[in-house]
């Protein structure tokens, strides 16, 4: 893993260098993200769907994963692959230039075989101390999720069984295995390039 440290005053960003690869900015060290194209897909569709959840209920503001906040105590920047802020809690609805200074209420988190243990409970604690509302981590490798609460409880779900927006996206359900990738039912063969 690359890492490098940053002075105090600079920006918080999202930074990508010439060997495409994406960090987050943790306690003034560039930590990589690990991402990979089945977290990317999953974590897309997910977003599809929240998007239109949200504009169907007039709910709230969704971000995939290059939305940045800056909301927590130990003072990273985290890039959720997928966040929901609901209306209400941004001044006049605008959007800032930057990053978010408040916490997201729902955080989705796609896990791709390289991420590290340590590095996804980090993220856990600060989601948890910064009162993000609701947090589902999916493994698409293993086909299952784990839906974390601020209360610390814990629930696992498999890839049959629903993830649901409980209290803090209300009304919103989706099956597991409906977020992941199915590979299409081809009748007729693709039209020629």
């Amino acid at each position: 893993m690359s890492t490098a440290i940053l002075e105090e005053h600079l920006p918080a960003e999202r930074i990508e260098n010439d060997d495409e690869r994406c960090y987050d900015l943790v306690d003034g060290e560039l930590v990589e993200r690990n991402m990979g194209s089945m977290s990317s897909w999953v974590g897309g569709e997910l977003y599809a769907r929240l998007r239109d959840y949200c504009r169907t209920n007039r709910f709230g503001w969704v971000w995939v994963a290059d939305a940045g906040f800056r909301c927590f105590q130990r003072k990273p920047v985290r890039f959720p692959d997928v966040s929901v802020v609901r209306y209400g809690r941004l001044p006049g609805e605008q959007l800032p230039q930057g990053h978010m200074v408040i916490p997201p209420d729902f955080v989705a988190e796609v896990i791709s075989p390289h991420d590290e243990v340590d590095e996804l409970e980090a993220k856990m604690l600060d989601y948890r101390d910064a009162g993000v509302r609701l947090v589902w981590l999916i493994y698409p490798a293993l086909g299952i999720a784990r839906v974390h609460r601020p209360d610390r409880t814990i629930t696992e779900i498999d890839e049959n069984e629903y993830l649901d927006g409980e209290s803090v996206l209300p009304g919103f359900r989706v099956r597991l295995r409906d977020l992941f990738p199915y590979p299409p039912v081809l009748d007729t063969p693709p039209p020629s390039a």
